[in-house]
């Protein structure tokens, strides 16, 4: 995705089904375990209000296409929709996706903020060189300098769900060869 283009949104259903397709991931993102609950919703119904603004979307977008940029043989993470699931994730009005909310709200923020700090323009509006540079500081917390801590922990964070989200598309699957098996034998006693 370019930078000048305007991502377009996945429906309301399909980023909820998918959410909750990628939430069974995330104890594997957390170090947790399930919840003891099963959430229960009518995919028919607006559930809660969307969390990003039309001037944070592109910004997650160009954020998501750096983790997971497209090629040859695969589209980038805002072709499929990442975005959406990112925004219906932190919109969700259950405390763990509260506290990624205000993860990647403050994030978001820090990322803008340092574009223009460093090179005079916001993120989105930056070469990939620039936005690539911002990344990299943040991207590996055994090499970043201590004030960036908070910055790194979001960064780390945004990877998580990007990759959450990615590996729960028919893509995303195929490329870990998910895919159901045309019979099943039983192992040999």
């Amino acid at each position: 995705m370019s930078n000048q283009d305007t991502p377009t949104r996945a429906s309301r259903r399909s980023a909820i089904t998918w959410m909750l397709d990628a939430s069974r991931t995330m104890p594997f993102l957390y170090g947790g375990t399930l919840p003891e609950k099963p959430i229960a919703f009518n995919p028919k119904a607006d559930l809660w209000s969307r969390t990003f603004s039309k001037t944070q979307l592109p910004l997650v977008a160009a954020l998501t296409d750096i983790i997971i940029p497209g090629d040859d043989d695969s589209p980038s993470a805002s072709d499929l929709k990442i975005p959406d699931f990112i925004d219906e994730w932190i919109s969700a009005p259950y405390p763990l996706q509260q506290k990624d909310r205000g993860v990647m709200l403050e994030g978001l923020g820090w990322i803008n903020k340092e574009s223009r700090k460093r090179f005079k323009k916001g993120f989105t509006k930056l070469s990939r060189k620039h936005q690539l540079a911002i990344c990299n500081d943040i991207s590996d917390p055994s090499t970043a300098k201590p004030i960036y801590e908070s910055a790194v922990a979001f960064f780390l964070r945004f990877q998580k769900l990007t990759f959450a989200a990615y590996y729960t598309t028919e893509i995303g699957k195929e490329h870990l060869g998910d895919s159901p098996l045309p019979t099943f034998e039983l192992p040999a006693k």
